[in-house]
């Protein structure tokens, strides 16, 4: 016969009873994760702009593109905008999945040098990937477009009401 909790049997001899560490859901870190990953979001618009507008100036004006002391303090300038943008937001992400407190400061730099690819999508991608897959184990959903603020509210206010 196994040991079942619910009929308060003692444990087995040579059996000790003690907590099982799980997970269990928290209001910081479920409002970590959202700010953190809205943040991401307004931070990879801040970056999709500047890597447009720099395209637009150096389309207008062809001799910038060829100077590449231009290009290299452009580039430098871009990536310092992004990783400044993401550290806020990546902070609260690393907070609410238990990062050392190098792993925020980590992806925002990796986040900025790669501003000049692709305006860095793939880091926003996966550290909001990460984010993402903590929000769904409180019971949201995501829709095509990702999360949606309203749902993560409410979940909120139920973990609030939960534990004052």
């Amino acid at each position: 016969m196994g040991y079942c909790r619910t009929m308060q049997q003692p444990p087995p001899p040579g059996f000790a009873e003690y907590p099982r560490g799980g997970w269990q859901p928290s209001y910081q870190e479920l409002k970590d994760l959202s700010d953190g990953y809205f943040g991401l979001s307004r931070a990879f618009i801040i970056n999709v702009v500047l890597a447009l507008a720099v395209r637009l100036a150096g389309s207008a004006n062809p001799r910038l593109e060829e100077d590449l002391g231009l290009v290299s303090v452009t580039v430098l300038g871009i990536a310092l905008i992004v990783f400044f943008a993401t550290l806020g937001p990546n902070r609260r992400i690393g907070a609410g999945l238990g990062w050392k407190p190098s792993g925020p400061i980590l992806a925002s730099v990796l986040m900025g040098l790669n501003s000049a690819l692709c305006c860095g999508i793939v880091g926003y991608l996966v550290v909001q990937g990460m984010a993402m897959k903590r929000i769904k184990q409180y019971g949201i959903k995501t829709g095509l477009f990702g999360l949606r603020k309203q749902d993560i509210q409410a979940r909120l206010e139920e973990l609030r009401s939960a534990h004052p």
